[in-house]
């Protein structure tokens, strides 16, 4: 089993998580722990990190890394400002039509599983887990009044995610590009309509993402408003 929890910078076992972030990027795409800490380190003060946490060992097994509004801005959004794409993102929302409240965004700046819990051999929990992690940030959105998420996403891990209502969008005039060790795009989210759609899609889908249901053969999920504390 596994439990799904907010780790904040000033809790002791926020360093535990960048360390598997770190571990998982540097398994995924030969990226040091170093490279990972000087990318990050700007969002360090404005990050929560989502785990999925082994309930019997106590490690966490899976991260997402929500970087909130801060005078540092988001990380998706400020990167497309650098090669490969060095393109103000602010020009990228005026031409795509976008308002973004940065106070209703949140940056899905990494996520991933560690590789001891990708369940290559049991593909059904292997996709419990991704969907655990998942509904994970669709609760914290839920709870945090989200409108918006912004990301940049590996293409690969993009294709996986788009399986699910097909969630984020692509900016008009911004193609993906090689970043951080892999082709990447960077993407947008209307979090209200991506469920909707997926409600209307996917109904048993959106029943196990949005809702946590059947999650509880594999997750002791958060109660309702857990994930709204902020720090």
């Amino acid at each position: 089993m596994f439990s799904l929890e907010i780790v904040y910078p000033a809790d002791p076992d926020f360093a535990a998580a960048e360390e598997v972030e770190a571990k998982i990027f540097r398994n995924a795409y030969g990226l040091s722990p170093e490279l990972m800490a000087d990318e990050l380190a700007p969002y360090r003060d404005a990050s929560e990190f989502l785990v999925l946490r082994d309930s019997v060992t106590g490690r966490i097994a899976g991260e997402v890394r929500l970087v909130t509004n801060s005078p540092a801005g988001f990380k998706s959004l400020n990167d497309m400002g650098h090669d490969p794409w060095s393109t103000d993102y602010r020009t990228v929302l005026r031409e795509n039509g976008l308002t973004m409240a940065p106070e209703y965004t949140v940056d899905i700046a990494t996520l991933g599983v560690d590789e001891g819990y990708l369940f290559k051999d049991d593909p059904e929990m292997s996709i419990w887990v991704r969907i655990a992690l998942f509904h994970g940030i669709c609760q914290y959105s839920v709870e945090r009044g989200t409108r918006h998420w912004v990301a940049i996403l590996d293409n690969r891990v993009l294709a996986l995610i788009q399986r699910i209502g097909k969630p984020f969008q692509k900016y008009h005039g911004v193609d993906s590009a090689e970043y951080l060790g892999s082709p990447c795009t960077p993407v947008w989210s209307d979090f209200t309509a991506a469920t909707e759609n997926l409600r209307k899609d996917q109904p048993v889908r959106y029943a196990q993402v949005v809702c946590g249901k059947g999650l509880d053969r594999v997750v002791d999920l958060p109660p309702k408003g857990a994930l709204g504390v902020r720090s």
